[in-house]
């Protein structure tokens, strides 16, 4: 509590502006000013003045070229993770929105998918929709020269989960998140990764397959089979260990296909087997299993990874 006051103090009496910013950078650099920030918000500090006063100084450095993209990214992440949206919504959402002119002006060399990811999550987070922000996220991401090694499934699930978090459909960014995925080795997934990945590309699936009118329901047996991301991400489902599932994941997943209008060959039985570790039971058939859960959705309603 001490330090967080005396950095109040700090800038507070220091300028950001005209002759004394070249100073005040001096007296708190930014790789210090991202530390200090992260620091007393993962600790639980409360002072939304504070945090204001970080950010603003933030953004001072970073429109006299002082700040790299990552440490931009740790700002908006600190940001976002504070109490500030809540409290001071539309001082914190001018934050967001000054950091981003800087961001969007910087090289997409500069944004690794890891930042890219950190950045989008934060803006999500904070419920600021910035259309210019999202675009050159998914430009970021999706640029030629990033390396395999750049992408992890922690980094793609972060990237789904925040462009659906904002209703935000780049159907150019699935369909490359998509290639990605399917070169990702299968045992660096986990339940939670499946079930969002599974729920954001159901969702495009069911948009893109829809005509106008909502297809009856089909029994499972006559639904056509899963393919391309949905087939992959079933398959990877099934080499897991049946007991690594919660019944959250399993609602998940199961909707998700279902939502989707197709058949995951052979990943239903895994799931009854993953519920009936859970609860002691479990359903005698697929159909059963799909018809109770889904019929759940609208006495469970949230979204995937929250």
């Amino acid at each position: 509590e001490m330090v967080a006051m005396s950095l109040k103090r700090e800038l507070l009496h220091t300028p950001s502006e005209g002759a004394g910013a070249e100073e005040g950078a001096r007296r708190l650099p930014p790789d210090v000013l991202c530390s200090l920030f992260e620091t007393l918000v993962k600790g639980g500090y409360q002072d939304t003045d504070l945090y204001l006063l970080l950010g603003r100084r933030a953004v001072r450095y970073a429109e006299m070229g002082l700040l790299s993209a990552s440490q931009i990214a740790s700002v908006v992440s600190s940001l976002a993770t504070s109490k500030s949206m809540w409290v001071r919504p539309s001082d914190t959402e001018d934050v967001f929105r000054a950091l981003s002119v800087p961001m969007l002006s910087m090289p997409r060399s500069v944004f690794k998918p890891k930042v890219a990811a950190v950045v989008a999550s934060a803006y999500a987070k904070a419920r600021v929709f910035d259309a210019d922000v999202f675009r050159r996220v998914s430009e970021c991401v999706r640029w030629r020269s990033h390396k395999p090694q750049d992408f992890s499934v922690q980094v793609i699930g972060i990237l789904l989960f925040a462009f659906s978090r904002v209703e935000v459909e780049d159907q150019l960014l699935l369909d490359f998140l998509s290639k990605v995925i399917q070169d990702q080795s299968p045992a660096d997934f986990t339940p939670q990764a499946v079930s969002v990945v599974v729920s954001v590309y159901a969702g495009a699936h069911k948009r893109k397959a829809l005509s106008g009118t909502q297809p009856p329901a089909l029994p499972i047996e006559d639904l056509p089979p899963a393919t391309g991301i949905l087939a992959h991400m079933s398959k990877v489902a099934q080499q897991m260990e049946v007991s690594s599932f919660d019944t959250r994941h399993v609602k998940a997943i199961v909707e998700a296909y279902h939502r989707a209008g197709v058949r995951p060959d052979g990943l239903y039985a895994v799931m009854r087997d993953a519920w009936g570790l859970k609860w002691g039971s479990s359903f005698e058939s697929d159909q059963e299993m799909v018809s109770f859960l889904t019929s759940l959705e609208l006495r469970a309603p949230g979204a995937v990874g929250e």
